[in-house]
């Protein structure tokens, strides 16, 4: 027991006591009201303990309206990027590395077609012009007197046979010169910086050629002569007896080749355009049916025909009907790489570096090029045959009256690479 003293009169009672035995204050009532109080904090939901149990529930979520115009204007953004970066970018890639891997196979033909459509995307340009020099064009020229010329790595000119009437073999002090062409007594130059130069006779301006820049091909076929500039279009001077040379309107271009009263010309695309008058023109008519054709990696014209090389490697022939007989015989080719067309003679050179030859004329044995191999280039004049080996030697077989097939003893000839 102890003694506390009473709030009320201060005198000491037993904290066992109800009430202050002197002024009657009761000592229990307070812890009454404690307890009451207690219990009132214990029910009342405001208290700090009972805030965990006693929260509001959250609001339910509000479900927002899909607002179309923003999905709307997203999908337009896709699309629209899409279309930038599919012709720019994905689809280029995806024909690039095609490219690449038809090269690796050996596939130079198929391959140069996609590189063509290329344009300047990534290395396409330098992939060319390595092709180029793995199977060059006219580094081997034969005129229509009876003379071969061939160039040589170094950029000089040799020559043999023929008579030189009218200059058009005064080119010994010829000198960077890339690709040569020879049409009727005039032969045409094209040089490192995209000049031309040409010498010989001159008869309806045929070797007007000296103002042209940013050739990358040339080619002379008779009193004619045109050039191909980097930007796809053509150039062109002599005589255009039917319209050949109208070519002006003509773009993307990646190859062009000379007739007689017509002009072929390979667009980026493998579709071939064709120049010339064609009304009562039976067999150039017959040539126009080219430009049905797609896919085409490369074209050689003759006097009244022109070769059509497909990217699968065959070939197909267009021209007057005298000649539909070989049509049968070419069309047996396979693995063609470039195709080369002579007066009344047909080569295709293959992937292993033979050739194989159609001829209507065989007078001078000018189509006996079975045993040949390793071949990079070939031309003809309809009785010889001239073809440079890759090791920069040179083959001639056919008429030799004139001494044009004495070309045995040239070396360094063309300009290659192992690829």
């Amino acid at each position: 027991m102890a003694l506390i003293k009473c709030p009320e009169c201060g005198q000491n009672v037993s904290n066992l006591a109800e009430s202050c035995p002197s002024c009657g204050y009761p000592f229990n009532a307070p812890l009454d009201e404690l307890k009451k109080d207690q219990t009132k904090v214990e029910n009342n939901p405001n208290t700090t303990d009972n805030l965990e149990t006693n929260v509001s529930p959250l609001p339910a979520k509000v479900k927002r309206p899909i607002n179309l115009k923003i999905i709307i204007m997203s999908s337009v953004g896709i699309i629209v990027l899409l279309c930038i970066l599919l012709p720019t970018i994905i689809i280029p890639s995806i024909q690039y590395s095609k490219a690449v891997t038809l090269i690796e196979e050996g596939s130079y033909t198929e391959a140069k077609l996609i590189l063509y459509g290329l344009g300047d995307f990534k290395d396409a340009k330098d992939y060319l012009n390595r092709l180029d020099e793995v199977y060059p064009d006219n580094i081997t020229a034969v005129l229509y007197n009876n003379s071969t010329l061939c160039l040589k790595n170094d950029g000089t000119v040799l020559t043999t046979g023929g008579d030189n009437t009218f200059g058009e073999l005064n080119v010994s002090d010829w000198t960077d010169i890339i690709e040569i062409s020879c049409g009727l007594h005039h032969t045409v130059g094209l040089k490192t910086d995209g000049t031309v130069i040409a010498t010989g006779n001159n008869d309806y301006g045929k070797c007007d050629v000296s103002s042209w820049s940013d050739i990358v091909q040339i080619n002379a076929f008779f009193n004619d002569t045109i050039g191909l500039k980097s930007d796809g279009t053509v150039v062109a001077t002599g005589e255009n007896h039917a319209g050949e040379l109208d070519i002006e309107d003509w773009t993307n271009i990646v190859k062009i080749c000379l007739g007689d009263n017509f002009t072929c010309g390979l667009k980026k695309d493998g579709t071939v355009v064709v120049a010339g008058n064609t009304k009562g023109n039976e067999y150039v008519d017959a040539i126009s049916e080219i430009t049905n054709l797609k896919n085409i990696v490369d074209i050689s014209c003759g006097v009244s025909d022109v070769l059509a090389l497909k990217s699968d490697g065959t070939v197909e022939l267009f021209g007057e009907e005298n000649i539909r007989d070989y049509d049968v015989e070419i069309a047996k080719w396979k693995n063609i790489i470039k195709v080369y067309s002579g007066i009344g003679d047909y080569f295709g050179l293959k992937k292993d570096g033979s050739v194989v030859c159609v001829s209507d004329f065989k007078k001078y044995g000018e189509c006996n090029v079975d045993y040949w191999n390793d071949i990079i280039s070939v031309a003809s004049d309809g009785s010889c045959t001239v073809g440079v080996r890759r090791n920069g030697t040179v083959v001639a077989i056919g008429n030799n009256e004139h001494g044009q097939c004495n070309v045995n003893y040239w070396t360094n000839i063309g300009k290659y690479i192992d690829y």
